[in-house]
Formats: structure tokens, sequence, C-alpha cells
């Protein structure tokens, strides 16, 4: 009687096991990997996040700052420099390129300028009979911006509206008044990050016609919301003694468009047309100039 031996089974290698265990480990490292730069891409996203949320509210601040200085300064100071659609000028003393920066960024890294141009109706305040009216438009930009510039494309733009009342408060150059005089009251009538002011483009005398004053078909961009259509004597724009006055009645047409009648007592001379919206004011030169009725 013969006997069965069954053939013995192989034992494990050492080596298996450590091939599986290295393999898994290169898995486990490839994972964690992923991961870890998942998360530092992350993080590092969110840090520039955070570096550019504090950058632009670093500049927010400065321009928030500069426009409320220069709401002060114009206020009590009428500066002759910017009237009636001449360039922007300073808003403050001394001349120059006015600047301001944020007491939490003393390198001045982030510094703005603030630039007015005002508007002046002597003797027709709104609100109090016989009182004069200023409407300043104040347009801050980083300080690389140019005056022009500035107000065709402001980082923040005010416009407030300034009772001088019926005392002696008048232009001139690098004025310096008390409140008794200028600035009796002050509105804020707009205050806006990223306006686009109005733009003039073409003016020509109209087909239609005007109850009382000149037809002047005005051409531009953003006109919708005018507010304010002025004329002003080209032979005395951009100087300390212009003449200008409001049309004597306007309406608005489309975007584009705009229906003036030109007052009277200035139909004779070459006017320069100036509109106003509460995004700002349009800037005058030989596209904005009509040759008179």
């Amino acid at each position: 009687m013969s006997t069965h031996v069954p053939p013995a089974t192989p034992s494990p290698r050492p080596g298996d096991e450590v091939g599986a265990s290295l393999v898994l480990a290169v898995v486990f490292l490839f994972v964690v990997s992923l991961v870890l730069v998942g998360l530092v891409r992350w993080a590092g996203s969110d840090i520039t996040n955070s570096s550019h949320f504090v950058l632009a509210q670093s500049v927010t601040s400065e321009a928030n700052s500069g426009t409320n200085l220069a709401v002060q300064y114009v206020r009590y100071n009428f500066i002759d420099a910017s009237l009636d659609g001449a360039t922007p000028a300073p808003c403050w003393d001394p001349p120059g390129t006015p600047s301001v920066t944020d007491l939490n960024d003393p390198n001045g890294t982030h510094a703005v300028a603030s630039w007015c141009m005002t508007r002046w109706y002597p003797n027709a305040s709104p609100s109090v009979p016989g009182d004069s009216l200023r409407i300043v438009t104040i347009s801050t930009c980083p300080t690389a911006e140019t005056a022009s510039a500035c107000a065709s494309q402001p980082l923040l733009q005010a416009i407030v509206s300034i009772d001088d009342g019926s005392g002696a408060c008048y232009p001139v150059a690098n004025a310096s008044s008390t409140p008794n005089t200028c600035g009796q009251s002050l509105t804020i009538a707009h205050w806006q990050f990223g306006p686009t002011p109005p733009s003039v483009t073409s003016v020509a005398t109209g087909a239609f016609t005007c109850a009382s004053g000149t037809p002047v078909l005005v051409g531009g961009t953003d006109l919708s919301l005018a507010t304010h259509v002025d004329f002003v004597v080209s032979s005395t724009a951009n100087t300390a003694d212009p003449v200008m006055a409001p049309a004597a009645s306007q309406t608005v047409v489309s975007e584009t468009t705009i229906q003036a009648c030109a007052p009277s007592s200035l139909a004779s001379y070459s006017l320069y047309v100036i509109v106003s919206t509460p995004m700002g004011t349009s800037s005058i030169g030989p596209w904005s100039l009509w040759s008179g009725g």
C-alpha cells in the first residue's frame, strides 16, 4: 500500500510583500502630493485676493479722503482757475498738482489728486432768490493722471451745489473767503466711483423751434441724464471772468442728442456748449463750439 504525500505549498516570498508595500506607499505619496498642491494653490490664491482687496480698499479710502478735503476747501474758497468749462484746476492751494495720502499709507504709494471745474450762476440760486450759486464737479484720480484725463474718466467724482449768499463771494486767484461770504450752504448732489461723464462731439443750429432763444442741436454721448446745458462766450472761456448763461430751455431727445435753446442775450456770439449730468460735466473745445445764430 502506497502512501500519498501532497505537494508542499510554496510559502510567500518576503520580496513580494515588500514590493506591494512600496507600491502602496508610492500611491499614498502621490495622492497626498496632489492634495498639498491643491491646498497651496488655494492658499496662494486666497492671499493674492486678500492683497488685492486691501489695495482696492486703500485706494478707495484715499479717493474718499481727497474728495472730502476738496469739498471742504471749495465751499469757502472760490478759485477762478476752473470756471465754466475750463480744464479742471487743482481743488486747493498751493497751486500745482494736489495730492492726499491715506494716514495708513505713509509711503504715499497710492496718493490721489482732486481736480475741480466750477459752473457759476450769479444771483441765480434756486433756493434763495438773489443768492449766487456754484456747482463744482470734483474729479479724483491717482496722481499719475492728468487733469483732463481724470475729468473724462475719474476714479471718484462728486458734484456739489454751493449757495454763496448775496455777499461778496466772487472768483479770484487763490481766493480765501469766510463762511459769511462764500459757502453759506452746501449740498452733495452726486458721489460715485467710476462714472461716465457726458461728452459733446458736435453742435449746430437746429431745425426745431424755441419759445425763447435760438435752437441749437447738441450731439454727443451719455447725454440722456442731462440736468443743465450752458453756453459760454468763447472769447471769455478760460479767463477769470467768463460770460456764461444757461439754456433758455432744453429737451433730451436721446442718449446722443439734446435740443437746446441758446439764450437770446448771447445769440450773436460764438459759444461753447457745456452739458452736465449727475455723472459729470463735458469739456469744451472746437467740437463744442457753436458759431451763433
